[in-house]
């Protein structure tokens, strides 16, 4: 990603997600504010459509979302299903859980700081109207995410892992069907 060599192409990188077409990942979301909880994704992309699974383990719950490019089927821990049009709610960004930087151009975010260090990209987004702040680690060669910390003040309350991406990911055709 040799495009990232300024902050201005980092925003555009930024402001431009999902800015795969077809990606693999699985991450975990740990939560530290209030309460303890942490929360493991599967997330799959192929243009349009899309699956991600999810397991919130303080909960002990599971939940599967597949959008076939045209309906998106969401089947809760009960094995309940429900079936929606594709909509803005029902995006691939606004349906799979991600640190809020990547809505930079709409959420008020300011980059105050970036640095290259090593393999990475170390970017600091701060959100003065909640007095928070997003650190977030990006993979100099590939742009992908690697983590994210979200701070109060100077406290995490949010850790964002990825474990896995694979961009171009090699879908077989039924893990989009329902």
């Amino acid at each position: 990603y040799e495009e990232i060599d300024s902050k201005e192409n980092l925003k555009k990188l930024l402001t431009s997600f999902p800015y795969y077409e077809d990606l693999y990942a699985e991450f975990y979301i740990t939560y530290v504010y209030e309460s303890y909880n942490v929360e493991f994704y599967r997330a799959y992309k192929n243009g349009d459509r899309y699956r991600i699974e999810s397991y919130d383990m303080q909960n002990n719950r599971t939940q599967l979302i597949i959008c076939d490019g045209k309906n998106v089927s969401v089947t809760n821990a009960e094995g309940h299903v429900k079936i929606y049009s594709v909509s803005e709610e029902f995006s691939f960004a606004n349906q799979v859980s991600l640190p809020s930087f990547l809505f930079y151009e709409k959420s008020g975010y300011v980059l105050s700081e970036y640095r290259i260090n090593g393999a990475d990209y170390i970017v600091k987004c701060d959100f003065p109207e909640l007095c928070t702040s997003d650190v977030v680690h990006i993979d100099v060669e590939t742009g992908a995410l690697k983590s994210a910390r979200t701070y109060l003040g100077e406290k995490v309350i949010m850790f964002y892992d990825v474990i896995e991406f694979e961009a171009e990911y090699a879908f077989e055709n039924d893990i989009f069907a329902f």
